[in-house]
Formats: C-alpha cells, structure tokens, sequence
C-alpha cells in the first residue's frame, strides 16, 4: 500500500493533472453527479436497513463482511459530501447569519414536520397503550427534542414487537454529529477564522492530527454497527478540506483506487477508521465530478433529505403491520416507493417553499 501511494504521489508531481477545482469549473462550479449520489445513498441505506428491520440485528451480523464494508462507508461518505458542499455555501453567503438562517431552512422545516407525524399519527395507530396513556405519556413529549439534535428513537408502546423494537425513526441519530459539524463552521466563523483560509487550513490540519492521535493510541474512532459521531465529524471536516484546497487537490482515478483499497483492506481495523473515511470522502467527491445516469423523475428536486427522514419509520411500520414483508427483498422495494412518495411530497410542499425564505436575510 505504501508503495502504492508513493508512485502515485510521483506520478502525481510528474504530470498535469486536473484538480477538483478544475472539474468543478468544467461544470459552472457544480458537481454534476452530487445529486445523483445522495440520492442513491438515501436508497442505500434503506436497502441496507431492509436487512436488520425484517430480521432483527442477528441477520446484519451475520451477512457477508462485504455488506459491512458497504455499511459503514455511506455515513463518512454522505458527510463528506456534505462537508464540501456547505463550507462551498459558506464562502459564498460570507455571513454568519445567512449561513445559519439557511442551514436552519434545510433542515428544521422538513425534519419537525416528519417527527410530528411520527409523534401524534405514527405512533397513535401503532402504539399498544390507550391514546390517552399515549398521549400523556413523557416519552411523547421527550420525542420532538429530536427537532433539536437530543435523540430519543423510542415512543410510548410503539414497534415493542418488531424484530427491531422499539426504534421509530433510527436515522435521527446522525442528527447529532452532523450539528456539531455546523456549530464548529458556525463557530469558526464567529471567531473570524472560517473566512481566512490559512488559518483555516491550520484548523483542520491540527483538528485531523488530534483525530488521528487518538485513533492509534485508543481506537476510540473504531465503528462497532455504525460509524462514530466523531468519524462523522472527521469526514464532514474532511470534506471541507477537499473544497478548501479543492485547487491543488488532484482528480485522478489512480487515487481514487488506492483509496478504495485502502478502504477494503483498512477500513475496518482500529487505528484506520478516520484515514478510510478520508479515504471514502475522497471517493464520493471524485464520483461526483461524473455525469451520474439517474431517472428523469428524481432530478425534479432533492429527495434525499426526504427519503432519510421517512424511510426507517416506513420500514418499521410496514414491518409491524404485514408478517408477510418480513424479508429484506420484499420490504425494501415496497418501502422504498412509499418513501421517495413521501419525500417528492416534503420537497415540493415542505422543503422547497421554505429554501425560498432564505433571501429574507440579506
């Protein structure tokens, strides 16, 4: 693997090669494929989810490891992606308040809506207590903290018998690390360091060897089911170094290779977790420079957000009520037409009318 990485670095300072900046000039500053692959990881993982919601946790621990490399790669790269996209948007508004009064229209909006309907209809129908034990209960009330990053997956007598149980909505949890993202990029630019680009830069470079340090001495960045909020971190930092320095970053399928080995063969062992999400993140922003085929009817508008919020408690749902869609083959496609419908709605109803607010701040 070393030598690898040495001819390729080489190969690297021996030629021209285009750099991401480079690409994204090509295409009027957008990655094209960049919609396409949230979409796409959206579907992922409710696939992936298909697996552990039909079966219970047993059947994802025992499927192939492949599937666990799969796993744990679509969080470092839906941050990653993430990363890049909004420290892009941060350069650009250069202003604290629009950074944040858009990232507050991206989110909340759509996710309160989705935890509101989990609450007082989800739960209503499915719940085993009478709907005034419900609807008293604290647990219910506790629930909606979710709109503000303090997760609660459970409500009251709800999915109790489900092979997953009790879990509504179990993607609420990435909530957390991706608000730590935004409140460092908040932060930073309250300090007047984000718009600095040097100290900046010396930001992340001392934030990753922190990173690392603690990774080899304790494995503390090592995943165990699902990826820590600190790798998550890690890789939406990481993917704000890409946009950062996206001009002397090289876009070279020969590193996209060598990171994708690195990840095979790497990922999964303690002391490497944060390189391999750098590692993935590197992958993600070299995808998304490509023009990535996608159905006419999904490029109407951003459902991955849509999908991510809906598709768990969808599956749990249809789970609870149909003993005939406990596999993974027949829940996901079924699950997954019901979420994209759900996210076509939230985007056109819910998540598209309020993005037009943000012209509000000036």
């Amino acid at each position: 693997m070393v030598a690898i990485l040495l001819m390729t670095i080489m190969n690297f300072l021996n030629s021209r090669t285009n750099t991401l900046a480079d690409k994204l000039k090509e295409h009027q500053g957008v990655g094209p494929g960049f919609d396409a692959i949230r979409v796409y990881l959206s579907i992922t993982i409710m696939a992936l989810h298909s697996l552990t919601l039909a079966k219970g946790l047993a059947a994802y621990v025992g499927s192939p490891s492949w599937i666990h490399n799969l796993a744990l790669s679509l969080l470092p790269a839906f941050f990653g992606l993430g990363g890049f996209l909004v420290t892009g948007s941060g350069i650009r508004v250069n202003s604290v308040s629009k950074f944040v009064w858009h990232r507050f229209l991206r989110i909340f909006p759509a996710l309160a809506l989705e935890v509101f309907l989990s609450a007082i209809f989800l739960g209503a129908i499915f719940t085993t207590l009478n709907l005034h034990d419900y609807f008293s209960s604290n647990e219910f009330w506790i629930y909606f903290k979710n709109i503000i990053g303090i997760i609660n997956f459970n409500l009251p007598g709800v999915f109790l018998d489900n092979p997953f149980p009790r879990t509504v909505n179990g993607n609420l949890w990435t909530l957390r690390p991706d608000y730590y993202g935004y409140l460092i990029l908040t932060g930073l630019m309250l300090l007047g360091i984000f718009s600095r680009k040097k100290l900046y830069l010396y930001f992340l470079l001392i934030s990753f060897m922190i990173f690392f340090g603690f990774d080899f001495a304790t494995e503390v960045g090592k995943p165990y089911f699902v990826p820590k909020d600190s790798a998550l971190v890690f890789s939406f930092l990481f993917g704000s170094l890409l946009f950062l320095k996206s001009d002397i970053i090289p876009w070279r399928l020969d590193i996209l290779l060598f990171c994708l080995a690195f990840y095979v063969f790497l990922g999964q062992h303690g002391g490497y977790s944060y390189l391999s999400s750098a590692a993935i993140v590197y992958a993600v922003i070299y995808a998304g420079m490509i023009k990535i085929p996608m159905p006419s009817f999904l490029k109407l508008g951003d459902y991955s957000y849509g999908i991510y919020l809906y598709g768990f408690p969808i599956q749990q749902a249809l789970v609870a009520k149909f003993l005939w869609i406990r596999e993974w083959y027949i829940l996901f496609p079924v699950s997954a037409v019901l979420a994209l419908t759900l996210a076509v709605i939230s985007w056109h109803f819910i998540e598209k009318p309020f993005l037009k607010l943000k012209y509000i701040i000036r």
